[in-house]
């Protein structure tokens, strides 16, 4: 299997660099790489220990940040691939070498596929200590200037810092900046500058492209080994395009994987008929995203009769029931946004049937999806005008939440409150005013309590549900009352607005208007 090396600088005081770490790795798992093949450095780590992984990766990879990593204060190895390396040649002790640049610099004289990442999270420690050392300030007096600039170091930090000001930034400017400059047109580029967390997607696209050439090398002399490998890594790469909104390029990854898996069911369908329909819902899903409706239907009229064939071969295999309702469901939502209405129905009640069944079997992993299914089939009937139905599905779902909720509130309190909602405004829609407003009051306590334990997640929640009771009070009469809930939205929208004002001032002046205008009909 292919083996990584994923170099950091160790020690650092960046939470970005520790993100971006934590979803490499979980990226890697996601495209075939076993954790056990990424070597990852840290400060317990002897150099010759990180070297020999170095040695023995298919591909390397350098997170790099201003600091450029922790310090070697031994001598060096003869060995040394560095030029000039100061440890080694002794002729100018006070200057360090970092471990990550050693790292570095063999994987470039071994010509070691390797990707390098320059990581601009630099909380400008380096370059004030630099300053104030060009401007001719004693150690102390540097010091006294940064504890005060920078209260969250310690004077333990404040020494990691001062040392490294004088040997990181000129291997930054000088082999680094070369290997991250750009490359000659139609090159590949193998180095980026990712300024956070945010880009992460530049990160860990390259190392799928990069993981994918290597894979390809390997499944020329082992394809029954590699191509499954590969065909995965491509359905993990099209999920994770489709996630950032590269459409084009998760259509290009599913493709690919549905090609080879396709070519290995032909040889092996137990194994490989599975994956090929879990292939085909997801390209069945995105095309209809794209509004590509042809090729939607058809992908996932595909990926239901692999189902049904696998069900009805292997019945007491839950997994296959599982899946074909879940792509009977998504041809429901396919079927009601193209207006096939009585389609999508029937989509929907084949989906709910199979996992009444899988429920009945398994009702800790199948009841919540049974209540999934009846709350969409509660919107569904809600929006074609059919309150009794709609009813009927909601108070269904709300009763298996009601259930769950009892046994692990933490996961299923946000699915028992957005049911209530749902269930408040098909009461308003139908002038049921009393049980409506029962609705959203229950619905607003439970949003209260989820908000106070997570607000960055539940404030903008229980926001939109107050808007929601206001425009439930408009349609009931109760003019004192909306303007009152509305003011509350408010309220709340304009804390988070104060944090996110790209996000949420649209929704400020949105509340506001329609408050405005109430107050204009009622003056």
């Amino acid at each position: 299997m292919i083996k990584i090396f994923l170099g950091s600088a160790c020690g650092e005081h960046s939470e970005s660099e520790e993100k971006i770490l934590n979803f490499i790795n979980q990226f890697l798992a996601g495209i075939g790489v076993e954790r056990q093949n990424v070597f990852i450095p840290d400060e317990n780590t002897s150099r010759q220990e990180a070297l020999k992984n170095l040695n023995d990766s298919d591909l390397a990879i350098f997170l790099i940040t201003p600091y450029y990593g922790s310090l070697i204060e031994a001598k060096c190895s003869e060995d040394c691939p560095v030029d000039n390396c100061p440890m080694y040649k002794k002729e100018q002790p006070e200057e360090f070498i970092s471990d990550l640049h050693c790292q570095f610099i063999r994987a470039i004289k071994m010509g070691k596929p390797h990707l390098t990442f320059y990581l601009k999270v630099n909380d400008g420690v380096v370059e004030a200590i630099n300053y104030w050392k060009n401007e001719g300030h004693k150690v102390e007096a540097i010091k006294v200037r940064v504890l005060r600039q920078f209260p969250w170091l310690t004077e333990k930090d404040f020494k990691h810092y001062y040392d490294i000001t004088g040997a990181a930034l000129p291997f930054i400017n000088g082999e680094l900046q070369q290997e991250l400059s750009p490359p000659p047109e139609n090159t590949d580029r193998k180095g980026y500058t990712v300024k956070g967390p945010e880009d992460t997607a530049v990160i860990l696209e390259s190392i799928a492209r990069e993981a994918l050439t290597i894979y390809g090398r390997l499944a020329e002399e082992n394809p029954e080994a590699y191509l499954p490998t590969i065909a995965m890594a491509q359905n993990n790469l099209g999920a994770f395009y489709k996630a950032s909104g590269n459409f084009a390029g998760a259509e290009r990854a599913y493709r690919e994987a549905l090609d080879i898996l396709s070519q290995m069911a032909e040889i092996d369908e137990d194994s490989y008929l599975p994956p090929v329909a879990m292939t085909q819902n997801n390209l069945g899903i995105l095309y209809l995203n794209q509004g590509k409706l042809k090729q939607a239907e058809q992908a996932l009229l595909e990926a239901r009769t692999i189902y049904i064939q696998l069900a009805d071969k292997h019945p007491d295999d839950h997994l296959y029931l599982s899946a074909l309702a879940t792509t009977q469901h998504n041809l429901g939502i396919f079927y009601r946004n193209t207006g096939k209405l009585e389609d999508a129905e029937t989509s929907f009640q084949a989906a709910s049937r199979i996992f009444v069944q899988l429920a009945e079997l398994n009702p800790e992993v199948y009841l919540p999806a049974l209540a999934r299914i009846q709350n969409t089939m509660g919107v569904f009937y809600r929006d074609i005008g059919r309150p009794t139905e709609a009813e009927g599905a909601y108070y269904e779902a709300l009763n298996i939440y009601n259930q769950l909720a009892g046994q692990r509130p933490d996961s299923f309190l946000p699915a028992l409150a957005g049911t209530i909602n749902n269930i408040a405004v098909l009461y308003g829609n139908t002038g049921k005013f009393d049980e409506a407003e029962k609705s959203f009051q229950s619905a607003l306590q439970l949003f209260e309590k989820l908000a106070n334990e997570n607000p960055e997640v539940y404030l903008p929640v229980l926001a939109g549900t107050r808007v929601n009771l206001g425009n439930f009070y408009c349609d009931a009469g109760k003019i004192a009352e909306a303007k009152k809930t509305y003011r509350e939205a408010i309220i709340i929208y304009g804390g988070l607005a104060d944090k996110d004002p790209a996000k949420y001032v649209p929704y400020v002046n949105k509340v506001k208007e329609i408050r405005k205008r109430l107050m204009a009909k009622t003056n």
